[in-house]
Order: structure tokens, then C-alpha cells, then sequence
């Protein structure tokens, strides 16, 4: 028995719960902690990516049409893929967080600087996602998204002071539950509603495309890789697994913007709205337990 297990075995139910928030902030990780696979990792991107927001990009790009949109994830993908696995790989080695890396080139002041600029970043996709969160649960309640915004704000809070041992959990054990109900909310899209492609109503400008792609996607999410891999399995211990880590975190990140951005696209197109979630407030029986399933994209933030 470690010493660890001798302080959970005498502790209240308090302490123990204590004793799983997360405290190792921006030092580096122990090793004995670093224990996540390639797969995992890749789940905990797809599951992050999975914001009940992602569809929104079938909106932003709803004028250029389908293929167009297809075309712009696949390029943003092809474009980012890499530079986003060499930055998930600094964590491998060097278990630190890329803005404490950045001290080394940029100095304290500057690298300051950015963490207030990323804060900022990340208040706005808390704020927003909180907010569509809220407002599907308040559509499915029939009240006021007022006390939603507390609860799901609340919940977001609490999950992420418990760190990526418990964020990673609850992104795997709520995978399956996200992708069926999504499922089944496309599936009712496309069986009661009339739809047509979606076609190119104005000039296709792949520069504005692209970087509307990257920027509400991969580029964001960037920055944020080497948080998450440096609870991954050291590189120097994987060397023939090497290639699956470089890639997860950037077909983590870009599946769910595809897929979502489709369901968008197309959910935009029938009902005006690219939220697809919102159908289930008019969808009685199985509609309610697939809006609230979709709900759970908005839960919970990145470390």
C-alpha cells in the first residue's frame, strides 16, 4: 500500500474528494501520472472539439455551400495537422504547458501578456458555450435560461478543479451517449424535414475559409495540446507509437468540425437554425433525452 492510499484509507469522504482536485497546475507533471494512450487522447480531443457550438461552422459557411465547407475543414486539416501534433509532442517531452515553454523565448513580460490574451480567449468559449448549453435545457424545461447558465457554469467549474484524470472519464464514459443522440437528431432531421444541398450563393474565398476553419477549430485548440499531452505516456517510452500521437490530437480536434459542421450545414438549411439540438424540445419521448444528451458537448472545458 503507498503512502497515498494509506491517507485515502483514513480519510473522511471529504478529504478523499479533496484529495482528487487537481494541484498540478503549470509544474510538470509527475510521471506517475502520465498514463494516457494515443486513443484516449484522441477521445479527449473529439470530445472537446464535440462542443454543442461546433455545428455553428455550417452556419458561418452556410453561403459558400457544402462541398465548398467540406472543402475548407479537409484543407485546414491538411494545413494545421502537423504543426497541431508537434505542439501536443512538446508536452511528451517536456510535460509543461506551451506558455510556460514560451517563457524561454519571449520572457516573463511577454509570455504574460499571452496568458491574458488566451484568458480572455477562453472566458468568451466558456461564456458561449455555457450559454448554448443553457438555452437548450431552458427550451427543453419551458423556463427562463436564467438558473441554467448558474448550472451549467457551475458544473463546467467543478469538473475542471478535479483535472484531467476526471475530465478524461467523463469524456469517455459520455462519449457513446453524445454521438447517439446526435445521431438520432440527424437521423430525425433528415426523415422530417425536406433538404436539399445546401448550394454556393457567394464567391468562394478560400483565405477568409480557411482561416474562419482553423480559427473556430484547430488553431484555437492549438496552444492547449501540449495541457493535455503532458498527461500522456512520455515519448521517450512510446517510440514505436510515436506517429498515433502526432496525429490524434489534430483528428480529434477536426472529425467532430466536419460531422458537426455537416449536421450544421444542413440543420441551417431545414429549420433555419444550426443548432440541431433544438429540434429535440419539439420531438416528444426520445427527443427530450437526446437534446439533454446533447447538452452534456457543452461539459466540460479543457484543463
Amino acid at each position: 500500500m503507498t503512502r497515498s492510499d494509506m491517507r485515502s484509507a483514513g480519510a473522511s469522504a471529504w478529504q478523499r474528494v479533496g484529495q482528487e482536485v487537481e494541484t498540478v497546475g503549470v509544474l510538470p507533471v509527475p510521471e506517475p501520472q502520465r498514463q494516457t494512450t494515443s486513443g484516449k487522447l484522441l477521445i479527449v480531443w473529439a470530445m472537446t472539439s464535440a462542443s454543442a457550438t461546433t455545428p455553428l461552422i455550417g452556419a458561418l459557411l452556410f453561403h459558400v455551400g457544402l462541398w465548398y465547407m467540406i472543402c475548407a475543414i479537409v484543407v485546414s486539416w491538411a494545413i494545421f495537422l502537423i504543426p497541431c501534433g508537434l505542439f501536443s509532442e512538446m508536452g511528451r517531452e517536456l510535460a509543461l504547458t506551451a506558455l510556460i515553454v514560451a517563457r524561454r523565448n519571449y520572457g516573463w513580460s511577454a509570455t504574460f501578456c499571452f496568458s491574458l490574451l488566451f484568458t480572455f480567449v477562453n472566458m468568451a468559449w466558456f461564456s458561449l458555450n455555457t450559454a448554448t448549453g443553457a438555452l437548450i435545457l431552458a427550451a427543453l424545461a419551458h423556463t427562463s435560461a436564467g438558473p441554467w447558465y448558474w448550472i451549467v457554469g457551475g458544473t463546467d467549474i467543478i469538473l475542471v478543479l478535479f483535472g484531467f484524470k476526471w475530465l478524461e472519464y467523463f469524456y469517455r464514459y459520455t462519449a457513446a451517449i453524445l454521438v447517439a443522440c446526435y445521431v438520432a437528431l440527424t437521423v430525425y432531421l433528415f426523415t422530417h424535414y425536406t433538404l436539399h444541398i445546401p448550394r454556393q450563393t457567394v464567391p468562394m474565398h478560400w483565405g477568409v475559409a480557411i482561416s474562419t476553419v482553423a480559427g473556430f477549430s484547430i488553431l484555437a485548440w492549438m496552444y492547449k495540446t501540449s495541457t493535455l499531452s503532458r498527461f500522456a505516456r512520455p515519448a521517450d517510452q512510446t517510440p514505436g507509437r510515436r506517429g498515433w500521437y502526432l496525429v490524434a490530437p489534430g483528428i480529434g480536434i477536426m472529425l467532430p468540425v466536419l460531422l458537426m459542421g455537416v449536421m450544421g450545414i444542413f440543420s441551417q438549411q431545414a429549420i433555419g437554425n444550426w443548432n440541431i439540438a433544438v429540434l429535440g424540445a419539439h420531438i416528444s419521448g426520445w427527443g427530450l433525452v437526446a437534446a439533454i444528451g446533447a447538452a452534456l458537448a457543452v461539459l466540460p472545458p479543457t484543463p
